[in-house]
């Protein structure tokens, strides 16, 4: 999950591409999401774990801890 940012313009297949170069290839992310904010909480930090809940239900993959 990716914050977007409004300077940088890129896509997930150049995200991919750029980490071939650094990454061993099952390191490279498969699924690439970019988002305009993270959920957190009143203290301004970032809920991982609901992130990563909303990311497996829009892929439709299972959600073991529901």
């Amino acid at each position: 999950i990716i914050l977007n940012s409004k300077t940088i313009k890129t896509n997930d297949e150049e995200l991919q591409k750029f980490c071939s170069q650094f990454l061993i290839d099952y390191k490279i992310p498969v699924y690439i999401k970019f988002v305009d904010k993270f959920p957190s909480n009143k203290t301004g930090k970032y809920l991982k774990i609901e992130m990563e809940r909303q990311f497996k239900q829009e892929l439709g993959l299972w959600i073991f801890n529901q």
